[in-house]
Formats: structure tokens, C-alpha cells, sequence
């Protein structure tokens, strides 16, 4: 295992008559009570934003850096039209990431590459939060990006082509159509993906 790295991520809570479905229309995965990590793209096929996303009950959870759910926030908005938006802050979550050779169990999130390596996720619980020194983040990413693993975790850029950054994971070719589908999927046909070694993605 190598020396991870700390973030503290925000939560939203998000209720409202019919905001399961905008949200799931706009998402490039269904929704499920699971955690999972869906992106947004726009027509174009670029990445608006990314959160990692789960429904509980009549309530949907959205986690992630705090720029970020406040650009998913304002899409969401922008996008709905009949549907009632409730948002709610939640309590902030400590995210530890670490790289590993051996496959442990009951992780949040892995991530796996061809040569067996993986990147895992996991959602800790502390009294306090630590802390990550800066240069220990750009150390642990440039590990991370010899190994194949998504950047977006990080410092990840918008309006970038998800195939193209190595993220066809986390798109579901069976789902309904959301913004952008036509455009990757051309792009999918074509060959046009990232020269990344593939990874996979699991939740627990």
C-alpha cells in the first residue's frame, strides 16, 4: 500500500417532487442506493460536473470537493423546469485515497487497472480532520497518474471529453438518453478514448 492522502469533501442533500428523475436524466448512470460516481455532461459531450451520488428513500446525496456540488448545484437548477429542488447542506466527509496491489474488502470505491494495481476511496470517519500537505497531493497524483488512474479525484479539468480522460466506467451505454449521449457515443464507435490503461470501478 502506498501513503494515501486526505480530503474533506461537502454533502448536499437534495428532495423535491420529481428531483430523482431530473437528476437521473441528467446523470450518465441511473440512480441506486449505493455509492456511485456519475458525471454530467452537456450536449456537446464535455463534463459540466462529477459528484459521487446515492438515493435514500425520497432523498438524493451528493458528495464531493466543495466547488464542485456548488457547480453541480447551479446545473441543477439551471436545468429544472417543473421539478421541485430542495437542497440541504450535510455534514462535510473525510475521503481517504490509497493505492494498493492486493484487493481488499468492502471498499467505498475501487478502482482497478490491468496490471492488478488499485485505487481505493473510502469514506472515514474521524473526530477531527486531517490534513494533506499539498506537495504530498501532487506527489500522490503524479502515482496515481503513472498507474492509469482517473485524475478528476483531484484536480480533474471541466468541459474535457470523458473518453478521452479514461472514464468510460462510469457511462451507462444502456441507460435513457442524457445530454451528451449521441456525442460520446459517435465518439465510443470511433475509437476515440483515452491511451490511459483501462480501469474498472466498484462500489460496495
Amino acid at each position: 500500500m502506498n501513503g494515501g492522502i486526505y480530503q474533506t469533501w461537502s454533502r448536499q442533500l437534495v428532495r423535491g417532487q420529481g428531483h430523482q428523475t431530473l437528476i437521473s436524466r441528467l446523470c450518465t448512470l441511473d440512480l441506486r442506493d449505493t455509492w456511485q460516481l456519475g458525471l454530467f455532461t452537456n450536449r456537446k459531450g464535455r463534463l459540466v460536473a462529477w459528484a459521487l451520488i446515492r438515493t435514500q428513500a425520497s432523498t438524493t446525496e451528493l458528495l464531493g470537493p466543495n466547488t464542485m456540488i456548488e457547480t453541480l448545484h447551479t446545473y441543477l437548477n439551471g436545468m429544472a423546469f417543473l421539478e421541485e429542488l430542495i437542497f440541504e447542506d450535510g455534514e462535510e466527509q473525510v475521503v481517504s485515497f490509497y493505492l494498493a496491489s492486493v484487493s481488499e474488502e468492502n471498499p467505498d470505491i475501487r478502482f482497478s487497472n490491468q496490471d492488478g494495481e488499485h485505487l481505493y476511496l473510502r469514506l472515514e470517519t474521524f473526530d477531527a480532520s486531517p490534513t494533506t500537505t499539498t506537495s504530498s497531493i501532487t506527489a500522490f497524483t503524479e502515482q496515481c497518474a503513472e498507474r492509469g488512474f482517473p485524475q478528476y479525484i483531484f484536480n480533474w479539468p471541466m468541459d474535457s471529453h470523458p473518453l478521452e480522460m479514461g472514464l468510460e466506467a462510469f457511462i451507462d451505454w444502456n441507460k435513457g438518453c442524457f445530454p451528451g449521449q449521441e456525442t460520446l457515443s459517435r465518439q465510443q464507435l470511433k475509437g476515440r478514448t483515452s491511451d490511459r490503461r483501462l480501469f474498472s470501478a466498484e462500489v460496495s
